[in-house]
């Protein structure tokens, strides 16, 4: 396995990078915003390629907060009724949400990869969140560092 800082996705992760296409197959995706790490970037790949759509690299050069930030400001730059795909990271997820005016939902867990969350930013109403799960369920000690 490797160690380094910017580890290239396992064959599991690739897996489930394909079972990520397959669970956005019905929205339009038109845009998709990743970090810098090769993970992100591999983890977009399927979707990008069946959307035809290039991922914008938004760094995060050890700032999370201005990742977060940017990336925010990014989605938000959209037209209204876009669809955008956004992998993050176990803790930038939870702020990139709360960044965007949805509710505080916390880090992930370092091993919660099975997660997905949609959140629906319709003007002159609240923002609505979805939290669910995709592909091969997360075993339960993966997600053990939530309260």
């Amino acid at each position: 396995m490797d160690q380094s800082a910017d580890p290239e996705l396992s064959p599991a992760g690739a897996q489930r990078a394909e079972m990520l296409k397959q669970a956005l197959a019905h929205f339009p995706v038109q845009a998709i915003f990743v970090s810098e790490y090769r993970r992100t970037r591999e983890t977009a790949l399927p979707t990008a390629g069946a959307f035809h759509v290039t991922p914008v690299v938004i760094a995060v050069h050890g700032d999370v907060n201005a990742q977060v930030a940017a990336t925010a400001k990014a989605v938000l730059a959209l037209k209204p009724g876009t669809a955008a795909l956004v992998v993050g990271h176990s803790n930038t997820v939870g702020p990139i949400i709360t960044a965007l005016g949805g509710p505080a939902v916390g880090d992930l867990c370092d091993g919660e990869y099975a997660t997905i969350f949609v959140l629906e930013l319709t003007p002159g109403t609240a923002p609505r969140l979805l939290r669910a799960s995709y592909g091969t369920p997360d075993p339960p000690a993966a997600t053990v560092c939530h309260p």
